[in-house]
């Protein structure tokens, strides 16, 4: 996230920080939401490392492009929005995912639009002010690792299986591209 001279970062503990980069100084610093019952039960099942009374696991931090505003994706399946003017609670909460949120992004293309992939093979596309469901999900066939989306509402999503898909924010798939090995 940069915005100004702020930056954000967070660490595997859930420890969410909000910097001031000129000066390299903590300005904010808070923990990451959890629900109990649901960390502990995805550290019995992956041995993750869990510190009780901790935030959940955090997997990818991304920042608005103009907005004060930055997502934090979870291994709870939970993709969090942050308000870097009031760091005291989070500003948006989603269960976005079944399994890990491994990635979250502010779109370009329009205001208050957050996508997620996560590890049960899907992409949502989230509108921020209705967040009861997500505005599109599309099925990706291979377990996201992380997603860019572009100035025009293109979103890369690479999979595990070494192909990346693009699909748009209305959920419209335009490509599946192969990883090909170089030839040396």
């Amino acid at each position: 996230l940069s915005f100004g001279a702020a930056v954000a970062s967070a660490d595997r503990r859930g420890v969410v920080c909000l910097w001031d980069a000129s000066a390299a100084q903590v300005i904010a610093r808070t923990k990451m939401p959890t629900d109990e019952s649901v960390v502990n039960e995805r550290c019995a099942l992956d041995n993750d490392v869990y510190t009780p009374g901790g935030g959940s696991s955090v997997l990818h931090v991304e920042g608005g492009c103009s907005q004060p505003l930055f997502a934090v994706s979870s291994r709870t399946g939970r993709a969090v929005m942050w308000d870097a003017r009031s760091m005291s609670q989070p500003a948006l909460s989603l269960a976005a995912h079944e399994g890990a949120c491994s990635s979250s992004s502010l779109t370009k293309l329009e205001d208050n639009v957050l996508v997620t992939a996560g590890d049960d093979r899907n992409v949502r596309v989230w509108d921020l002010r209705h967040t009861a469901t997500a505005r599109v999900t599309a099925k990706v066939g291979a377990t996201p690792h992380r997603i860019a989306v572009s100035c025009n509402g293109l979103v890369a999503v690479p999979c595990e299986d070494k192909r990346t898909r693009v699909i748009d924010v209305s959920g419209h798939k335009r490509a599946k591209l192969r990883d090909r090995k170089s030839v040396v």
